[in-house]
């Protein structure tokens, strides 16, 4: 009897491991991950060098991890185990709370004259920047914004790193430094703070604020930086499909939300055209799914991070203005058109036709704005290469 039934088990444990090496086999191999937000790797290409070299063999490891059958059914069944039984305050990188998901910061040691000096170094860049604006004739001002988790440092367990240091020293020194080179700013983070809504306006499951925090911020802007014509009466209305932010994502989409994006209504809509890196796109801000059961990312907004996009309305007595960050200005230019005849948005990321200063210089805008988040907004890096 026994021997029978260590014979079953080994035949379904052998039967399991050939169908299962036959489903992956067979199965038809996708070329990114939705979840992972990443493209998948490939089959290596064989050469004789490689062969010999053994690096044909070590790429084939990460080939079939990758696309090993039922693969992102077993990091939900995974990510279910640590979520609900083990109930882990961090998975998969994200930090776990009542209705609420945060990034997991590393642990790290930051010394205040560093951030000082970083500070200090990208607002003489920045200075630089406005200054090429005023040649031109245009304005410049610079917007930082809070990222979702200088939102929610209380909200970190007291034994998990929230930055709250770096981001206080980057903000003090930066504000610091480019009030002393002349730079007209404004700190999202303490007007939302002033406004008592600094939590209310961020995201739960995503980096980015919600669209009210970017409505805000567009009110900020007219209000501090530069007089904007503004809407008069403004609607906004949720999208019904579910929306699966960064963090969600991460956990594969098994943690629940009601949390929903939203558009925004004028009380008088404006036409317009966009052209995106040259190309003629259809005349809207919100990429609209098809159905009302498929999931929404952030890239509803503007379609996502473009390198270039622009947005006419044809009324020449408004500015031309020219904003560039990274994917917070996304759901600003959402809102931004209305107050311009011209939206540019550029992503240095991603935009490598010329320097910023290169493009200022050639468009000649009227107003030029930037809106870097807490996170990056003293990094050299992206949209901190303006030179």
């Amino acid at each position: 009897m026994k021997k029978s039934a260590r014979f079953f088990c080994v035949l379904v444990f052998f039967l399991f491991v050939i169908w299962h090496s036959a489903a992956t086999i067979f199965t038809p191999k996708a070329d990114f991950s939705y979840y992972e937000n990443r493209s998948l790797a490939k089959f290596p290409t064989y050469t004789q060098e490689s062969f010999w070299t053994g690096k044909y063999f070590s790429n084939i490891e990460p080939y079939l991890q990758d696309h090993i059958a039922h693969r992102t059914q077993a990091f939900q069944v995974d990510t279910w185990i640590k979520l609900y039984l083990l109930q882990q305050k961090v998975v998969n990188q994200v930090v776990v709370g009542d209705n609420l998901l945060l990034p997991y910061l590393e642990y790290e040691t930051v010394f205040e004259e560093d951030i000082q000096q970083q500070a200090a170094l990208m607002a003489e860049q920045v200075a630089e920047i406005a200054a090429v604006t005023k040649e031109v004739g245009g304005r410049y001002g610079y917007v930082f914004v809070p990222c979702q988790y200088a939102c929610h440092e209380q909200d970190y367990p007291t034994y998990l790193n929230n930055r709250a240091d770096r981001t206080l020293w980057t903000r003090k020194y930066f504000s610091k430094y480019l009030s002393e080179n002349n730079v007209p700013y404004i700190d999202m983070g303490e007007i939302l703070s002033e406004k008592g809504c600094l939590q209310s306006t961020s995201s739960t499951i995503d980096n980015h604020y919600r669209l009210q925090g970017a409505y805000l911020t567009y009110q900020s802007i007219a209000e501090h930086l530069f007089p904007l014509h503004m809407p008069q009466e403004i609607t906004f209305t949720d999208v019904k499909n579910p929306y699966l932010g960064s963090r969600t994502r991460k956990l594969f989409g098994i943690w629940s939300n009601d949390e929903k994006l939203q558009t925004a209504a004028f009380e008088k809509e404006i036409p317009f055209t966009r052209m995106d890196s040259g190309n003629i796109v259809p005349s809207t801000v919100y990429m609209m799914p098809k159905t009302d059961t498929e999931d929404v990312l952030y890239n509803f907004y503007m379609g996502g991070d473009q390198p270039e996009t622009i947005i006419s309305t044809n009324r020449p007595q408004l500015p031309k203005v020219l904003i560039y960050g990274d994917s917070f200005t996304n759901a600003l230019e959402c809102l931004l058109y209305y107050s311009c005849d011209e939206l540019r948005s550029i992503d240095l990321r991603y935009y490598k036709e010329k320097s910023l200063v290169s493009y200022i210089k050639e468009y000649q805008p009227d107003i030029v704005i930037c809106v870097r988040d807490y996170e990056s907004m003293i990094s050299f890096d992206g949209n901190g290469n303006m030179r």
